[in-house]
């Protein structure tokens, strides 16, 4: 399965020192760059767009550097992941939407080891996501069950098994505002997305493995900046990280 930077490092270590993705976009305004910083770390994404506002070009620098580019052709999408942090798989990913304009299939190619990935995405006729079933090489991989809750993923697990592989909490007074971490975290890992959320994420976290929890600001209903503190095991502190947002509107 993939092992993919969380670009959003802190919206993705786990899901970010900005690593890599499509974003989504706001009424006549663009976010141009994103800048997460902690107490000894900086990275940087940059956001280009096409004249539809679409991303078309995402360059990272600092901490978890890459670049990833963007092709639009109907209702597929190719991206194309050139990260130069060390350990990290060039890959071509090729992306079906479906009605909803979220991901059908997703078939991925790592360029550096040439092992190949595909896998189908299944829908309730309102668009909240069921279940994926991977292959790895042409061999069955996981299969994973996603449970909903008022329009919000809360956990995925991997069909046959109890555990969680995440679980989601979220702002219940917080109506969802495009370019929260679940954004980034589908957008970084698997180049769009597979749910959309009403609300805004309030914690993610791994029982007794991890937790990212954050906190938001906002001008003119467009995040300004998120507070996230992060923890992973075996580490005994937080991590703070502040991300800032900054838009080019028209």
């Amino acid at each position: 399965m993939k092992h993919r930077t969380l670009l959003f490092s802190s919206l993705l270590y786990a899901s970010l020192l900005v690593s890599c993705g499509k974003t989504s976009t706001f009424p006549h305004c663009n976010l141009v760059t994103l800048t997460d910083s902690t107490t000894s770390v900086q990275s940087v994404a940059n956001f280009t767009y096409d004249e539809q506002n679409r991303v078309t070009n995402v360059v990272v620098t600092g901490a978890k550097a890459c670049t990833r580019t963007y092709t639009y052709l109907g209702n597929k999408v190719i991206f194309n992941v050139t990260d130069t942090t060390p350990g990290i798989l060039m890959e071509t990913d090729t992306l079906m939407m479906n009605s909803f304009n979220l991901i059908s299939t997703q078939s991925t190619r790592y360029i550096t080891n040439g092992t190949t990935e595909f896998k189908t995405y299944f829908y309730d006729n309102t668009g909240n996501p069921l279940s994926s079933i991977a292959t790895d090489n042409g061999l069955p991989g996981d299969t994973l069950i996603y449970s909903t809750q008022n329009g919000d993923l809360l956990y995925e697990t991997v069909k046959g098994k109890s555990v969680h592989k995440n679980d989601f909490t979220y702002y219940s007074g917080q109506d969802f505002v495009k370019g929260d971490p679940t954004d980034f975290r589908q957008y970084f890992y698997y180049g769009g997305l597979y749910y959309q959320n009403k609300h805004m994420l309030y914690e993610l976290y791994t029982t007794g493995k991890s937790y990212k929890r954050y906190a938001y600001s906002f001008v003119d209903n467009r995040i300004k900046q998120v507070y996230l503190r992060q923890w992973t095991a075996p580490d005994t502190d937080t991590v703070t990280h502040y991300i800032n947002y900054t838009y080019n509107c028209k």
